[in-house]
């Protein structure tokens, strides 16, 4: 198999997942109980005794400590209205978790000098707001 395979249950339920990461310097545990919170809180996410919404730090990245959010809805159409029930949730993670001055930070870049090289033709400049 060359491609990822879904298995679209009859039941009429989906689960969605999605990785946000966070700063190191965040608590860890903050994080997962604001995010729960807010998938608890969202509109059309499902949860019961076998459905079951969580989130787990799932690995350690180059910058980011990686949540995995995993959450159910109810639907027998996974098509459009089910991706924007997901993109909802993913806006309201990112935003719940900035207001609640959590970090989200990008990927750290390394710049390497090779050979002869003795700078890099870039100045940075900060500039006060």
């Amino acid at each position: 198999i060359t491609k990822p395979v879904y298995n679209y249950t009859e039941d009429g339920y989906f689960r969605f997942d999605f990785m946000v990461g966070i700063g190191y310097e965040d608590n860890i545990e903050e994080a997962i109980n604001l995010i729960k919170q807010i998938i608890n809180e969202a509109k059309d996410t499902y949860e019961d005794e076998l459905h079951q919404n969580f989130v787990m730090a799932s690995d350690l990245g180059v910058s980011t400590v990686n949540l995995k959010v995993h959450f159910w809805i109810k639907t027998f159409e996974y098509g459009m209205d089910a991706l924007l029930v997901k993109g909802r949730v993913v806006s309201k993670v990112k935003a719940a978790l900035l207001d609640n001055n959590f970090n989200l930070p990008a990927d750290i870049k390394e710049i390497k000098l090779y050979g002869t090289q003795t700078g890099i033709p870039v100045n940075v400049t900060m500039e006060k707001t």
